[in-house]
């Protein structure tokens, strides 16, 4: 991004910043006095002067913006534009979904947790609450697809907790078993860091959401959450509130009703704000506001037409849902967050 930036400056030429995580903050907040924070602090005003270089740059929610903005970028220049999911969009519902057969969860209530367990995510609130609502709900399961540098981690807390017999972890799995996936879940997990709040987006939220699957969030305020209380579609519970995490799942196991409905607001919601149409739309018009006026652009359709600025070709716009999409894309965590 500095190298970009230094760049369009040389050749005076306007560039556009997609953040998908602000840098170097997110290095920095894994703390510690690893390479990768010192490196952080070192060209934290480098990054700092490419944000504000920039011509647009893209949050993914308002938590983002406001980060951006308390790095100086002029609120003018930041566009929201939040991703969205890609893959087979459908649901294998329990009844005929022949994973939840393999998996033995017939009858269960699944926990899903689909993607990277990285370490901005959050799994002692969400685990410890599991076992304290195990009792009242002893239908419970809990399911993670996937793998990633706290998968270890994990994994002995399920077992510290005694935990072994009621989760599964399985590897990543085949792009046509994706439906089959998904309609494991009874309730979809999102979890975040505190410290992480306005850096990062999971993106995994926007495909729990275009599925219709309901949301458990455990983090702070931050977009996810944002977005799941706009869309009435889950839960919200704060990090280290093990109480609230057994209430809820014990609540929502006993309320399908409930579950269903938070999953059909989240559906619509992500059909309204989300859907990958809309992102599209949003990014040409990010690209017609800084280029040249009276000039062709093709269309979101791929139609050719006269708008303001410069010709985009359809290759742009299949690269933009090619490579924007995949950051929210579930194919079992793909994407890191």
């Amino acid at each position: 991004m500095i190298l970009v930036g230094a760049a369009a400056r040389l050749w005076r030429r306007p560039y556009v910043i997609i953040s998908m995580d602000v840098y170097p903050d997110v290095l920095i907040a894994h703390g510690g006095s690893g390479a990768g924070v010192i490196l952080g602090r070192m060209l934290a005003p480098a990054f700092t002067w490419a944000y504000r270089q920039a011509r647009r740059v893209i949050a993914l929610g308002p938590e983002m913006r406001g980060r951006l903005e308390g790095k100086g970028v002029d609120a003018e220049r930041i566009v929201e534009i939040p991703n969205w999911a890609t893959g087979a969009l459908g649901v294998v519902p329990a009844a005929e979904n022949r994973l939840r057969r393999e998996w033995g969860l017939e009858h269960k209530f699944v926990l899903f947790y689909s993607g990277n367990l990285g370490l901005v995510h959050e799994f002692d609130t969400l685990l410890r609450g599991v076992r304290r609502a195990l009792d009242s709900v002893p239908s419970l399961r809990v399911v993670f697809v996937g793998g990633g540098q706290r998968l270890a981690e994990v994994r002995r807390l399920v077992d510290e907790l005694g935990l072994k017999d009621i989760t599964r972890f399985s590897d990543l799995l085949p792009p046509q078993r994706l439906p089959e996936s998904f309609g494991v879940a009874d309730l979809a997990i999102v979890t975040l860091r505190p410290e992480f709040a306005g850096l990062v987006v999971p993106s995994k939220l926007q495909g729990y959401m275009a599925r219709g699957i309901p949301v458990l969030y455990i983090g702070p305020s931050s977009d996810a959450e944002q977005f799941i209380k706009s869309a009435a579609g889950g839960v919200c519970v704060a990090v280290n509130d093990v109480q609230g995490v057994a209430a809820a799942l014990i609540e929502l196991a006993a309320d399908p009703r409930r579950l269903q409905q938070f999953g059909d607001n989240a559906q619509h919601f992500y059909a309204r704000e989300f859907a990958r149409e809309r992102g599209l739309a949003r990014y040409e018009r990010v690209i017609r506001s800084i280029t040249a006026a009276d000039q062709p652009v093709t269309d979101v359709d791929g139609t050719a037409g006269t708008v303001e600025g410069r010709a985009l070709p359809t290759a742009v716009t299949r690269r933009a849902d090619a490579t924007l999409g995949e950051a929210a894309d579930q194919q079992g965590g793909n994407w890191p967050r």
